[in-house]
């Protein structure tokens, strides 16, 4: 394992390419069990973290090449899906190890990652939606029973450096107003949202309750605490 790591790093120093340690740290994660976690690092980097030829590397690490969630039966709107715990649980591991590391997962990954929090949540229906033609809704969420509600999600994996556009933001609305028995619309992103975005004149009345907007921190902590439970 200490060859593969020092064949990273290296690789990150012929590159330019990501922060040293970054890669070292997802392989070194993937042979341990258990381990202390140093603080998580909300700061931004200026510039993307990883590159392409970086990027096919980690598709090819076995963690990370791995479906996070089980797919189950079709429904009109995709495919419920039920959480592969330990999977899950250990990208929670290496997020809370280096946050950098979000920036690295396949999109895809990505929305099976937030998909599981659901899941973890107590949602009783997680839907994951088709790649294409999915209307904006990456993640279906259903809780039945007494104060039922259903969440659509739209799941954003941005650069750091790159907010979520007020587009991105709008067209959730869209969404959420033409599906009618949508109970509110959540937009999930690695990255942040412009500044005093909910003071948006026509956003402002639709916070908290019918439209919430979840950056890179609060989601880390929302993983960590599922993760915890």
């Amino acid at each position: 394992m200490k060859d593969v790591s020092a064949a990273f790093v290296a690789l990150e120093e012929l590159r330019g390419g990501p922060p040293a340690g970054t890669l070292t740290a997802i392989v070194e994660a993937l042979a341990i069990s258990s381990t202390k976690y140093a603080p998580v690092n909300y700061d931004y980097p200026d510039d993307e973290v990883i590159s392409a030829e970086d990027q096919a590397a980690l598709d090819g690490l076995p963690l990370l090449s791995q479906s996070i969630v089980e797919r189950r039966e079709k429904t009109k709107d995709g495919t419920l899906i039920k959480v592969v715990g330990p999977i899950w649980g250990r990208i929670v591991d290496i997020l809370r190890t280096d946050w950098n590391a979000a920036y690295q997962l396949p999109p895809e990954r990505f929305e099976e990652l937030v998909a599981g929090a659901f899941e973890r949540e107590g949602y009783h229906d997680v839907i994951l939606t088709p790649r294409s033609g999915d209307c904006g809704r990456d993640v279906i969420a259903v809780r039945r029973g007494v104060g039922s509600i259903k969440i659509i999600t739209s799941v954003k994996r941005y650069a750091a450096n790159r907010k979520v556009p007020h587009d991105d933001i709008r067209a959730l609305v869209g969404v959420l107003n033409c599906e009618q028995d949508a109970s509110k619309g959540m937009l999930v992103t690695t990255s942040r949202f412009p500044a005093r975005i909910e003071q948006e004149r026509f956003l402002a009345p639709l916070f908290p309750h019918r439209l919430e907007l979840m950056d890179g921190p609060q989601l880390l902590k929302w993983l960590c605490r599922l993760r915890r439970n």
